[in-house]
């Protein structure tokens, strides 16, 4: 139970890894730009990375938000290692309400969210916007 109210930040880290600030997932049909492993290659570890990994890197997502690599290092802006991002709640918050305003979003309480914006953030975030709504209310409904 929470003693704030819970955000939609909450119920995606929910859906996404239980909340596991650390969770990785390679999505190998992801077809990651060569723009965004360059950027990757500058930011992820310092400069020292092979386009390969960069690629790898960009077609997996991160945290507890389960964020696609080239959408970290593109669209949110994100300048540091992935060690620094996989450690700080605050970085992945940051970084995840940087994709929301992206998509047109904020990151509010959940229990605002009319059920057409819940489909639409569904379909924007996830790609299926009625079983990712229903399995956001479902998160909602068990960190009340």
């Amino acid at each position: 139970m929470y003693a704030h109210p819970v955000m939609l930040s909450d119920c995606v880290a929910e859906v996404e890894s239980s909340q596991n600030m650390r969770a990785m997932r390679f999505e190998p049909s992801f077809q990651p730009t060569q723009e965004a492993a360059n950027i990757i290659k500058a930011y992820a570890t310092g400069g020292y990375m092979d386009n390969p990994t960069a690629l790898n890197i960009a077609a997996t997502s991160w945290g507890m938000f389960q964020i696609m690599g080239e959408n970290l290092y593109t669209v949110c802006n994100y300048q540091r290692t992935l060690v620094d991002f996989l450690t700080s709640p605050m970085r992945q918050l940051v970084a995840f309400n940087a994709f929301l305003a992206s998509i047109g979003f904020q990151n509010v309480p959940f229990d605002s969210l009319k059920t057409s914006q819940i489909l639409d953030f569904g379909q924007k975030y996830n790609g299926n916007g009625e079983a990712y709504a229903a399995a956001l209310e479902k998160a909602y409904k068990e960190l009340q």
